[in-house]
């Protein structure tokens, strides 16, 4: 396993013990710059990457300014996604389709991973209520562990 900068790339197993790499994704706790593990996934190979606009941001007037944009305005991004995680063959592709994913918003960006074989995601938002909910598309699912939180 390599870390840079964030992208991880995974290749093969732990020794000697032969389990596959795991890997926490962090969710916003109540303090931005303090986020807790939501999930953990096994890997054997393949990059991961996350990009998300819950630490880095100032709010102003209720308006919150993130360092995400949306190169559509040239503003923060402005939908419910907290965080996107992407799961590709190598950290290039994950990182580049991990900002993307989070200026399309949930619905486009699910089904745009669903119509990519290449791709996996885990994604959390912030439901209407304010909630804080995940959903994972199809192939991301399978590398969950299951773990008590």
């Amino acid at each position: 396993m390599v870390e840079v900068g964030g992208e991880l790339r995974v290749k093969g197993r732990k020794l000697p013990s032969n389990e596959r790499m795991l890997i926490g994704i962090e969710s916003p706790g109540d303090d931005p710059m303090d986020p807790v593990i939501n999930q953990v996934i096994a890997l054997e190979n393949g990059a991961i990457t996350t990009s998300g606009n819950y630490r880095r941001y100032q709010e102003s007037n209720g308006t919150r300014f993130t360092h995400l944009l949306d190169p559509r305005t040239g503003y923060s991004l402005n939908n419910e996604l907290i965080s996107v995680t992407v799961v590709a063959p190598d950290a290039i592709t994950a990182d580049a389709y991990d900002n993307a994913l989070m200026a399309m918003g949930l619905k486009k960006a699910l089904e745009f991973v669903e119509a990519r074989p290449e791709l996996a995601a885990y994604f959390i938002y912030k439901r209407s209520d304010g909630e804080i909910a995940d959903s994972a598309s199809s192939r991301f699912k399978p590398l969950l562990v299951n773990t008590e939180k």
